[in-house]
């Protein structure tokens, strides 16, 4: 009787383990599916009135976007790989949470107040990645008076050194270099594609 209530007590104790060890994976997927309001939609066009130097111009503006599509990243959240090197295992339900982390741009949905979907992701800060992380707003606040620019539409605040007794405010324009740098080379080569002059002088403006 006594072999008999062990061996079930380890039954327990196995199953319990086994699940514990997917418990993770399947809470994200289970709180995706909970959550998602999102739709699959096909986007179409007809593009037979398009002239040939218009066809070539569209690959060279989708790649601008991509570059901008990954300062957003950076502002947003930081580098989506160490997020999704977190999910680990593989098939359906990895892929569909890496999907939902893309369309959210990281672990929080945008529909559901922000709430976290991913296990052991903490509340999104109130300053997404255009601050610091560990920065409080009293910090911010006392240090602000004495650089305005910290409060500029058009930076990224990180700290000036590793006591982080002070901040920085960094313009897009050298935090995002690379990106810029690459989407404004893009937009100058489809200007020389536009025949519209009002166009050809918007991506061009675009681009400086």
């Amino acid at each position: 009787m006594l072999n008999r209530i062990r061996a079930t007590a380890l039954f327990v104790l196995a199953c319990l383990f086994a699940t514990q060890s997917n418990f993770g994976q399947e809470s994200n997927v289970d709180k995706v599916q909970e959550m998602t309001k999102y739709v699959t939609v096909k986007l179409e066009a007809d593009l037979d009135h398009l002239t040939d130097n218009q066809r070539k111009m569209i690959p060279l503006l989708i790649e601008a976007a991509e570059q901008m599509d990954k300062a957003f990243w950076r502002q947003a959240y930081g580098d989506p790989a160490n997020l999704k090197n977190q999910l680990g295992g593989s098939g359906k339900d990895s892929a569909k949470l890496s999907r939902h982390i893309d369309v959210n741009y990281g672990p929080w949905d945008r529909l559901q107040e922000n709430r976290p979907f991913i296990d052991g992701q903490g509340p999104k800060p109130a300053g997404a990645n255009f601050y610091p992380e560990d920065m409080t707003k009293d910090v911010f606040e006392k240090l602000v008076q004495d650089d305005p620019d910290l409060k500029s539409l058009y930076t990224m605040v990180r700290w000036a050194d590793d006591e982080k007794s002070s901040l920085v405010a960094i313009p897009y324009s050298d935090f995002f270099k690379k990106e810029f740098s690459i989407a404004a080379k893009k937009l100058r080569a489809a200007a020389k594609l536009a025949k519209d002059p009002g166009f050809r002088q918007y991506l061009v403006s675009r681009a400086d």
